[in-house]
């Protein structure tokens, strides 16, 4: 990887041709998984894997990222530029974040407000999603980092209320209120890398 980056640093073509290779794929995947489904105008997944790519060769060449040592360094810096690069896509097509139940933000199309349909209710969902999503949360739990605010988490996601939480830890509500912000702040950084 050091070799590639340092071969990009002069411009060499068939070093960004080999990244691409290496990467695409599952950059695409990663691109797929964080645009809605719903049609986004003339830009699509491939547009913001082009771009995050295009991007990192562009900052290679200016000299920026020079302490990649590694693949898993480079993937994690790839995918933070196509999280991005999607985000920006849907702000400039005009989608908006909105608040879901839980405290989750959720991407809602420009003008028109999805309703769901008790049939959209009773699907089960597929299996890559509900791999996503044990993965996604499991990623969330493990960015809280102490075993309290980890347990707070889970308590709030199985209905507990912030008073059955307090006494099941032995302290005020207000101090669990306290707590939950802080998760919501740990995981609002956490998905906004």
């Amino acid at each position: 990887m050091t070799k590639l980056v340092g071969q990009l640093r002069h411009k060499d073509e068939g070093a960004a041709q080999r990244l691409w290779e290496l990467f695409r794929c599952r950059l695409l995947a990663l691109a797929r998984v964080s645009l809605p489904s719903a049609p986004l105008g003339v830009a699509d997944e491939e547009d913001v894997v082009q771009s995050a790519l295009g991007s990192f060769f562009t900052n290679v060449e200016k000299g920026k990222f020079t302490r990649l040592a590694s693949r898993h360094a480079l993937w994690h810096l790839l995918v933070i530029i196509t999280k991005r690069k999607a985000r920006r896509l849907l702000q400039r097509e005009g989608w908006r974040r909105n608040a879901v139940p839980g405290g989750q933000q959720a991407w809602a199309p420009p003008c028109k407000r999805q309703i769901l349909r008790d049939d959209d209710l009773n699907q089960a969902p597929s299996a890559e999603f509900q791999a996503l999503m044990e993965e996604e949360c499991g990623r969330l739990l493990d960015a809280l980092g102490e075993p309290q605010l980890r347990s707070l988490a889970i308590w709030k996601m199985e209905g507990y209320s912030e008073a059955e939480m307090a006494a099941m830890l032995g302290c005020s509500p207000r101090t669990v209120q306290r707590k939950l912000d802080l998760i919501r702040t740990i995981w609002w950084r956490e998905m906004n890398l």
